[in-house]
């Protein structure tokens, strides 16, 4: 498995998939839309959190649920 998506230039298909489905599980749990200001918030602060190292889909999701 790899360390760390910041050791990348570019984000993998696989990447892409584990930051996508993190964002899914919080989206529904808010209730928020596909799309809009919440929506892109949660978004970035996914891409965020996915370079700092959390690189497992529950773990990512935990603290995306964690920040609030």
């Amino acid at each position: 498995m790899k360390r760390m998506a910041s050791q990348h230039k570019v984000f993998t298909p696989e990447h892409l998939n584990i930051v996508r489905r993190a964002i899914e599980r919080v989206r529904l749990q808010r209730r928020l839309p596909r799309t809009g200001a919440q929506t892109e918030r949660l978004a970035s602060k996914a891409l965020d959190l996915f370079k700092a190292g959390y690189i497992r889909v529950e773990a990512l999701a935990r603290a995306l649920r964690e920040d609030g």
